[in-house]
């Protein structure tokens, strides 16, 4: 119930009734949860949170609003699943690639990451476990760059009036994880706007010294021999937490069902580990 009112009248812009406003729709419970699975004491789950501002009623984003956006890019790339928890860690190249992202995420004092080598190792499954720890470690908003595929976009867009927004959206977080960095189509070569496009993100955040997460099947020796800037600023900024996983085909997991099937039929229908 409302506040009782002193006398014949009822005072509807009185703190207290003003209160009471907002304790009602603080208390109602939300649905986010229901999406994407994290829920939240301070809003319930609806994203907002009613205050009061100058007598009136409003609401704010809650504190939890980074970490849902946050969530929502990771599952649009379809990668929210990725967690330390669940990484495969069968052999002691994948104990140290585990123990290196959780150190990076207890110590890092904005130190940048840099995890390198062979494909379908589970580079990109580490990093995106330290992007997770870090949304809910600090309650912040990161951001993905799927080199593959937004640096095509970007690049159409280098001579268009949008490209400086679209280009901040991943210079200025605060968190940037940059996917498969200089992945290219078998045959072709980084080309000079490649080039461009990777220093103008990674001077800014170099300058600013914004915490920055790097895979590639490419070395730093490699992306130096490509351009000595951008590979001196990464291992610079990276130091202790620089990884090459060594090429080869026995770690790249994707190849595990296609293995497994060929053990099977080269041992009479039995597959041998």
């Amino acid at each position: 119930m409302y506040p009782e009112a002193a006398g014949s009248s009822f005072d509807f812009n009185s703190p207290e009734y003003l209160q009471w406003q907002c304790d009602i729709y603080n208390e109602l419970q939300g649905h986010l949860n229901e999406s994407d699975g994290y829920n939240c004491d301070i809003c319930k789950n609806k994203g907002q949170i009613a205050i009061i501002s100058d007598d009136t009623v409003i609401n704010r984003p809650c504190k939890c609003t980074p970490i849902r956006d946050s969530l929502k890019i990771l599952r649009e790339s379809g990668l929210a699943n990725c967690t330390f928890d669940n990484f495969n860690c069968g052999e002691k190249w994948q104990e140290k690639l585990l123990e290196t992202g959780r150190n990076f995420v207890e110590t890092t004092r904005g130190e940048w990451l840099f995890i390198g080598g062979q494909s379908g190792s589970g580079k990109t499954h580490i990093c995106t476990a330290v992007l997770r720890s870090l949304v809910f470690r600090y309650r912040i908003k990161v951001e993905l760059f799927k080199w593959a595929e937004d640096s095509k976009r970007l690049k159409q867009l280098v001579n268009d009036p949008a490209y400086t927004e679209a280009m901040n959206v991943y210079k200025t977080p605060k968190v940037l994880y940059i996917d498969d960095f200089f992945k290219i189509k078998r045959g072709e070569n980084v080309t000079a706007a490649d080039v461009n496009l990777a220093f103008e993100l990674l001077d800014y955040r170099y300058c600013n010294k914004l915490l920055t997460i790097i895979s590639s099947e490419l070395s730093l020796d490699e992306i130096v021999d490509i351009d000595e800037a951008i590979g001196g600023r990464i291992t610079q900024r990276s130091g202790r937490f620089e990884l090459y996983i060594s090429k080869d085909r026995k770690r790249n997991y994707r190849l595990k069902p296609i293995r497994s099937e060929s053990e099977a039929r080269e041992n009479g229908g039995q597959t041998l580990y």
